[in-house]
């Protein structure tokens, strides 16, 4: 589902191993069959082919250890995903210049909502192949695809006490750098309850997951702020 935390885990996973955010393509600007030339290059003959625009994996030449995230997998063109097929299968992308890339020393995270609405999700995520199979996915990726993957994680929809316990975090965080340089502001620490409950009563629902917390939990604080500076003046 959307808002559950996948592209999240994946730049967790990044910083920890790398200190660097991942590569990511979102897949949403690969839905044509020639966007595959923003990945491989023009080959010589053809308009373009003399161009030094920087392709999204040239970083590997000089830093070959990256997580790279495939966001939104499912949007790509199939051209696209036979691509990186070829990729998951051989460790190795050759551009159309003839230069060869190694991913040998990546570590590749494809992230989709394919699939997702023929599972009774609930709270969390597992590996267990009854919660998740091939034939889920197959509507979006062919068989010999998903086997390329070593691992296939379900992440299910967040639930009401997640999205509640997020809010309360987020705004503890938001509070803590505000108060980091403006010490004397006049904000709870902590949310009230009562604030809590309608913030969550209002904005949860889990087609959405827990991606706009941030932004509630902003609207919230910059309101208390404003009527503050309007009782002020």
């Amino acid at each position: 589902g959307s808002g559950v935390g996948k592209s999240k885990t994946a730049m967790i996973i990044a910083q920890a191993l790398t200190g660097y955010p991942p590569i990511t393509l979102n897949m949403t600007e690969f839905s044509e069959r020639t966007s595959i030339n923003r990945i491989v290059g023009v080959h010589a003959g053809y308009y373009g082919s003399d161009s030094k625009a920087e392709k999204p994996f040239d970083i590997l030449e000089s830093n070959p250890r990256q997580v790279i995230l495939i966001d939104e997998f499912e949007k790509c063109h199939r051209s696209i995903k036979l691509l990186f097929m070829g990729v998951f299968e051989n460790g190795i992308l050759q551009l159309a210049n003839g230069k060869v890339i190694d991913f040998t020393r990546c570590i590749i995270i494809a992230t989709t909502n394919a699939g997702c609405n023929a599972i009774n999700s609930t709270i969390g995520f597992t590996r267990s192949e009854s919660s998740l199979s091939v034939d889920d996915l197959s509507g979006s990726f062919d068989a010999e695809l998903l086997n390329r993957f070593s691992v296939i994680l379900h992440f299910h929809s967040i639930s009401e006490q997640t999205f509640r316990e997020s809010v309360r975090d987020r705004y503890a965080r938001e509070i803590k750098a505000i108060k980091s340089n403006k010490a004397d502001i006049r904000l709870p620490n902590k949310i009230p309850d009562d604030v809590l409950d309608r913030l969550v009563r209002e904005n949860y629902n889990p087609v959405f997951g827990a991606r706009h917390v941030s932004q509630i939990v902003r609207a919230y604080i910059e309101d208390i702020l404003l009527a503050s500076d309007e009782r002020e003046n």
